[in-house]
């Protein structure tokens, strides 16, 4: 019966540590998704067309708050990856914030 209970903790956080890894994986997908969408608001803004830009831009502040979330959530994503995702994440609110300064120039 024990050995049985030891094999299922071990099973349990083996699950964890791969969901952990899956999670990370979807943020960097999210963060490279939301660098293609900032490049899509960019021509927006170079054809004249502010609004849609500003509306795909709000959009973009709430996937960066999104991913702000999981990253500070424990266990959420390996500590090992941590640091990587916050850095992509701060290029994407960096790219957001110019634009923004674009935007209400």
């Amino acid at each position: 019966m024990a050995e049985h209970h030891r094999q299922a903790i071990d099973r349990s956080r083996r699950l964890a540590v791969l969901v952990a890894q899956e999670r990370a994986e979807a943020i960097r997908q999210q963060i490279a998704a939301g660098l293609t969408c900032l490049s899509v608001v960019e021509n927006l803004v170079e054809d004249g067309r502010a609004e849609e830009a500003k509306a795909l831009l709000k959009k973009m502040h709430r996937l960066a708050e999104a991913v702000r979330r999981h990253c500070n959530e424990p266990d959420h994503v390996p500590a090992a990856e941590v640091a990587e995702l916050r850095e992509s994440l701060e290029h994407l609110e960096t790219r957001i914030a110019a634009i923004d300064q674009i935007l209400d120039a």
